[in-house]
């Protein structure tokens, strides 16, 4: 996926942006491909990395009906809190976004498990990687994307894990949305 040519430009003027320590521009950075919205100077922007994250979900949607998308690290203003990602994407009406992210509490995520495995109609399960730990159970879900990548592989590894269960009857495709020429393909 590559960045569009304003997304290039700001990119690259925060990289020049002396005034942020490393750690602060790492930051900044990646909340930047996350969701423009976040960053101040990028006011309705819509990301390059949005943009294939909706296409994507579009045409998997048009093939399945359960969909577990991983976010991981920065939540706020990406699944959580005003202007969220959720809010850009163009999904078929039919579909039903369900968020498990650290304020949401222990019976509701119960409940929303159980409605992955229980309904018929099609879901958006949007998850923050961070909670998809020991005794989480998405195997109702038919796909997996991974919007930002985590930090290592064993975290990729136990998320798909939640959803890739033995007995399946189709593999489970975990791609990952990596915007070229960022710090994302670094850490990727």
């Amino acid at each position: 996926m590559e960045l569009s040519g304003l997304e290039k430009d700001i990119y690259e003027l925060f990289l020049e942006e002396d005034e942020l320590n490393a750690h602060q521009k790492i930051q900044t950075l990646r909340q930047f491909l996350l969701n423009p919205d976040i960053v101040d100077p990028t006011p309705r922007l819509v990301g390059s990395k949005i943009e294939a994250a909706d296409a994507y979900l579009q045409e998997q949607f048009a093939l399945k009906d359960k969909i577990v998308m991983f976010v991981n690290g920065y939540i706020e203003g990406v699944i959580r809190g005003e202007h969220t990602i959720l809010d850009k994407l163009h999904l078929p009406p039919d579909v039903s976004v369900k968020v498990i992210e650290g304020s949401v509490n222990i019976d509701d995520r119960a409940t929303i498990q159980r409605e992955l495995k229980e309904s018929s109609g099609k879901i958006l399960l949007v998850v923050s990687g961070q909670t998809a730990d020991v005794g989480v159970d998405f195997s109702a879900g038919e796909g997996v994307y991974f919007y930002n990548e985590p930090w290592n592989k064993s975290s990729k590894d136990q998320q798909t894990s939640r959803v890739y269960r033995e007995g399946l009857k189709d593999d489970v495709e975990a791609p990952t949305s990596i915007a070229t020429g960022t710090i994302e393909e670094g850490i990727h």
